[in-house]
């Protein structure tokens, strides 16, 4: 009978030798947990901030940019400026050939010899007309923005109106100035244009002489010259490019007619005047600094499904807002976006 023998068991634990992570792993994860929440702390802290110490809003950059157009069919022969350059009033920006291959074509057949150059003559005298009443009605404007001038300067002299207000005049005086120059200039290159036409017309009968006046009329092109001080900011056609009456070729920004439109809340109305600074966060993070030019409330109705629940109609603060001195730049490029405007609280409580 076989006997049975008990089995040893041999238990072997690792309970006390278990691997231990290193110690400066453990201090890692100790700092990046502890700077998560530092950094999230400085976060939330800064919102706070933001929120008490300043009033929020928001704001798109707009300006008017003065559109240079080509006066007839042209081809355009050398383009002066290029995009971001800056121009001062008078300067050269294109020289343009203007395209007379139907009327040279017409001349040589021996049909209709002066009438396609007559109508051409005739149309353009009707566009310096009009223009020529243009700039009367722009030359009032000018004197009575030059009449209200004066009497800001004579209540600035007496401290009785602010001297953000009497810069204001003087930068509309400017705008109104160099829309007068620019129909100036629009009405030079016209009448330019009109002397070649006519000249073009009493030539028509030889066409030898047709031929060497294609030749000259290609080498001695019209110049169109900046009307204001500014920068391009748009180039719509390039050299040896054709363009048809009145299609735009390049477009110049000026500084003077750059502005934000601002939208605050009503309860803020206490902290908004003119004058005051505002400093302006773009899309891409950077920032500018623009002054309250002008103030005033609209009245926007909300949609029909919140009238009723609601006051049907919200009011807000609409401001004007300019660039401060040296910040003209940073708008430039600018038109149409959207930004955020930041005011500093004073002691006084919102409404």
């Amino acid at each position: 009978m076989k006997t049975l023998k008990s089995r040893k068991y041999i238990n072997y634990s690792t309970e006390g030798n278990a691997p231990r992570a290193p110690a400066w792993h453990a201090n890692l994860l100790r700092y990046v947990y502890f700077g998560i929440l530092l950094a999230a702390a400085v976060l939330a802290v800064r919102a706070i901030f933001i929120h008490v110490a300043y009033i929020n809003g928001t704001g798109m950059v707009t300006f008017k940019p003065i559109t240079i157009r080509a006066i007839d069919d042209m081809v355009i022969d050398r383009l002066a400026v290029t995009e971001g350059d800056v121009v001062r009033k008078g300067q050269p920006l294109l020289y343009q050939r203007p395209t007379h291959n139907e009327t040279t074509t017409i001349m040589r057949s021996g049909t209709g010899t002066s009438t396609d150059v007559h109508e051409r003559i005739a149309r353009t005298d009707r566009e310096i007309a009009l223009k020529m009443i243009e700039q009367q009605s722009i030359k009032g404007e000018v004197l009575a923005v030059e009449k209200e001038l004066a009497r800001l300067r004579q209540l600035s002299s007496l401290e009785a109106i602010t001297a953000e207000r009497l810069r204001q005049q003087q930068a509309l005086l400017e705008i109104k100035r160099s829309r007068y120059d620019l129909l100036s200039g629009e009405m030079d290159v016209l009448k330019n244009y009109r002397s070649r036409l006519y000249r073009y017309a009493a030539e028509g009968g030889n066409v030898a002489t047709i031929q060497l006046n294609d030749a000259d009329l290609a080498a001695d092109s019209l110049v169109y010259s900046a009307p204001i001080d500014g920068e391009v900011v748009q180039v719509f056609r390039q050299e040896h490019e054709a363009a048809f009456r009145n299609e735009p070729i390049l477009q110049i920004a000026s500084h003077l007619d750059m502005r934000i439109k601002g939208y605050f809340e009503q309860k803020h109305l206490r902290q908004l005047k003119e004058g005051r600074d505002v400093r302006i966060v773009f899309p891409d993070g950077t920032h500018s600094y623009g002054r309250i030019s002008k103030l005033y409330v609209a009245t926007l109705a909300l949609p029909e499904e919140f009238q009723k629940k609601y006051e049907p109609v919200r009011r807000n603060i609409i401001v004007d807002i300019i660039p401060a001195p040296g910040e003209e730049q940073k708008w430039i490029h600018l038109d149409r976006i959207s930004v955020k405007l930041r005011i500093k609280r004073t002691l006084h409580h919102d409404s």
